[in-house]
């Protein structure tokens, strides 16, 4: 019988975090595994947030998907994936500035006054259930298919993960973890 250990790699270079960065740390990683290991990872996922970096998102988007890459977008931040963490609804109060790079800095306000003590990330995993129902119900793409403002595929990426973590998750000590 053969056993299989899982590698789960996080990868975060200074020098390479952006889309075209990040994807050829991506090709790169996928050239090793399928060179030295009889193993290759069952997914590669690169994660952004669209904040200015729409153009680059839009010139990688094939170049992941011809190379089984998948490719994971928050628009405008991160913080969109907290957010539905909480929230059901899309950010309506919220108020767009005038200027759209302003977009990721004023959202993280906004969600750091609308929270009571803030988003903390760190926290975030027990809210994974709510935020998978709440970023895939609100999830809209523009006709580039590329994720419109306040909306994450984020969910695809944490329904991979969830069957990894979800027994250790629920022997977690937080109060109660919701279910779908």
């Amino acid at each position: 019988m053969r056993t299989y250990e899982k590698s789960n790699e996080f990868i975060a270079d200074k020098k390479q975090l952006n889309p075209d960065g990040m994807l050829e740390t991506a090709l790169l990683k996928q050239q090793h595994y399928k060179s030295s290991q009889t193993d290759i990872p069952d997914k590669m996922f690169i994660v952004s947030d669209v904040d200015h970096f729409y153009n680059d998102l839009l010139r990688i988007k094939p170049k992941c998907e011809n190379s089984d890459i998948s490719l994971i977008i928050s628009n405008s931040c991160f913080e969109i994936w907290l957010y539905y963490g909480k929230f059901s609804d899309k950010p309506s109060d919220f108020v767009i500035p005038d200027n759209h790079l302003k977009i990721s800095q004023f959202f993280k306000t906004y969600l750091g006054d609308k929270v009571k003590g803030g988003a903390n990330p760190k926290d975030a995993i027990f809210d994974i259930f709510v935020a998978i129902k709440n970023a895939k119900d609100n999830y809209e793409e523009d006709d580039y298919c590329l994720p419109k403002l306040f909306s994450t595929n984020m969910f695809l990426l944490a329904e991979d993960i969830l069957p990894l973590i979800d027994k250790e998750l629920m022997k977690m000590p937080k109060t109660q973890i919701p279910c779908l």
